[in-house]
Order: structure tokens, then sequence, then C-alpha cells
């Protein structure tokens, strides 16, 4: 049995199979970038390509004039599709400070990370190098901001992550810099 006839198509002429090859073809190639509307934020799509480089949407916090943080909507170039280096290019957003001049960054511009480990519960473990920490002017109320940034920007960029885990130099701290204990996961949940 020939192809035409096993998948019904003797029965068309040449000009018909040409026609429905063509449909197909057409239905084949418009279809993928067919997809329902969706409000919403970014963190729902996956990455884009921009300019031959990958992007993602995400939210990162900044601390605003009242002390309060406030969000702010970026795209963000990772360099690779991999999860740990979406979360090291987001650290490094924080870090390179907010487009407002109205906020600013609770991170350290010297941060640096020894690793990002995900595990398959829900946590999020940033290796931070300690010697990347030592410079920036802490006190109690920067470091409850510098914790609260990353945990929301975290939480809120990968959906399934529901605690963050602090290290300095693969080691777990009673604290970042000695004023908000660290010796649990931040869950994300409580950090909003």
């Amino acid at each position: 049995m020939n192809r035409p006839e096993r998948f019904g198509l003797a029965r068309f002429d040449a000009v018909s199979r040409g026609r429905f090859a063509a449909v197909l073809l057409a239905f084949v190639l418009i279809t993928p970038g067919c997809r329902p509307h969706r409000e919403g934020v970014g963190e729902e799509e996956g990455p884009a390509v921009e300019g031959g480089e990958l992007s993602r949407s995400a939210v990162l916090y900044f601390e605003s004039d009242g002390g309060e943080l406030a969000g702010e909507r970026r795209e963000i170039f990772p360099g690779n599709p991999s999860r740990e280096a979406f979360a090291r290019a987001l650290l490094a957003a924080l870090a390179g400070g907010s487009e407002s001049s109205s906020r600013r960054a609770v991170v350290p511009p010297a941060l640096e990370t020894e690793g990002i480990f995900f595990d398959d519960m829900g946590g999020l473990f940033l290796d931070l190098k300690g010697a990347s920490l030592r410079s920036w002017r802490w006190g109690s109320s920067s470091e409850l901001a510098f914790v609260r940034a990353v945990v929301r920007t975290m939480g809120g960029s990968f959906p399934d992550v529901s605690r963050v885990t602090f290290l300095i130099d693969g080691e777990r701290v009673e604290s970042i810099a000695g004023h908000v204990g660290a010796t649990r996961p931040f869950e994300v949940a409580e950090w909003r």
C-alpha cells in the first residue's frame, strides 16, 4: 500500500492533495505562535528572547523613600536558561540598584555568590561570599531590608520556592550581619 492510500488520500486528485498539504503546513506553522492571552505578571510566562539574548520578566524589590519595599518590574538577562543563572542574575540586578531615583538598593553592590542551589522540596540556598558582604553599611534595618528584598524577589520569581536559606562561605550562620537570625530558612509566605 502506498502512502496516499494509507492515509485515505487515494481518492484526492493532485490539486486536492496540494491544497490539503498547504492547509496542513499553514496550521503547523501558525499554531505554535497562538496562545490565549493571560493577564498577570511575567513569572507565568517562560523565558523570552530579545535581541538574540534570553530574558525573563521579574519584580525586584528596593527600599523606597518611606523605608518600605517597592517592587520594580524588569527584564532580566541571565545568560543561560538555568534556574541558578536566573537567580544569580536577580541578585546582580538587586545589587545594581533601582532604575528609579526614589528607591535605594538594599543589596551590597559588590555581592558575590559561592553557589546557588535548589532542592526538590521548595528550598533555595544562596551561598554568599562573606568578603563581599563586609564593606556594606549594615544595621538592623538594612539587614532586615536585605532579607525581605531577596526573599520577596526570589519567591516571586520562582513560584515553587517556599523558603530561602542564606549561607556564607558554604556555612550556615547565626545571622548575615549580626541582627536578623538566619539559622533557619526564611519562609517566603512570611516575608511578602
